[in-house]
């Protein structure tokens, strides 16, 4: 019993690198989180960077299409 004591000890503290390494995740989720909520146009269903004069729309197979929304006249 002396060995499987020896393992479950080893699994209970955590070592420097442990620490570092869950923090590092953290931080990375954190960050890919806030990307997504900012910057949503990365998505398939976004305007694709055109601005909010173009109207895209992916087709579902192949490139998204973008067509320009028409300027309303005076």
């Amino acid at each position: 019993m002396g060995f499987v004591d020896m393992l479950i000890a080893r699994w209970r503290t955590l070592r420097r690198g442990d620490v570092v390494a869950i923090f590092l995740l953290a931080a990375f989720m954190g960050i890919a989180v806030i990307a997504a909520v900012k910057f949503p146009n990365f998505s398939r269903t976004g305007n694709w960077r055109f601005g909010p004069d173009w109207e895209c729309t992916y087709p579902g197979k192949g490139e998204p299409v973008c067509v320009k929304k028409p300027t309303p006249s005076r």
